[in-house]
Formats: structure tokens, C-alpha cells, sequence
């Protein structure tokens, strides 16, 4: 009984999947619109995206892992 309330409540599981799904889309393009942003900013600039070293304890670790 008590999931029939929650139903009323939150909408039906279909609706409140969907909607998660496409707040899982809206979420994925602005993370791809972040990265397509900073491959075209590096390309411009002409700067790689790692450094030579990029554990915790390197002085540079590349523009990317700056940048993100």
C-alpha cells in the first residue's frame, strides 16, 4: 500500500525513469561539451594534453588535468 502512495506522490516508476534518463543525457552533453571545448582550445594553442609525469606528486601534469 505504501507503494501506491509513493506512485502518487513521485509519479509512476516509467515517469521517474525517464525523467533520471534524461537528466543523465542533459548531464553526458555538457561533460562532452566541456572536453570538445578544451580539445579545441589545446589544438589552438598547440599544447599537448599530458605532461611527462603525471602522478600526484609532479610539478606538471599536463594541461589537461589543469584545465578539468
Amino acid at each position: 500500500m505504501s507503494s501506491f502512495y509513493s506512485s502518487k506522490s513521485k509519479g509512476s516508476v516509467v515517469a521517474q525513469l525517464s525523467s533520471a534518463h534524461k537528466e543523465q543525457i542533459r548531464k553526458n552533453c555538457l561533460y562532452i561539451s566541456h572536453v570538445i571545448d578544451i580539445v579545441l582550445f589545446l589544438g589552438k594553442q598547440g599544447v599537448a594534453f599530458r605532461g611527462h609525469y603525471e602522478n600526484d606528486e609532479s610539478i606538471n601534469q599536463g594541461i589537461f588535468y589543469i584545465i578539468l
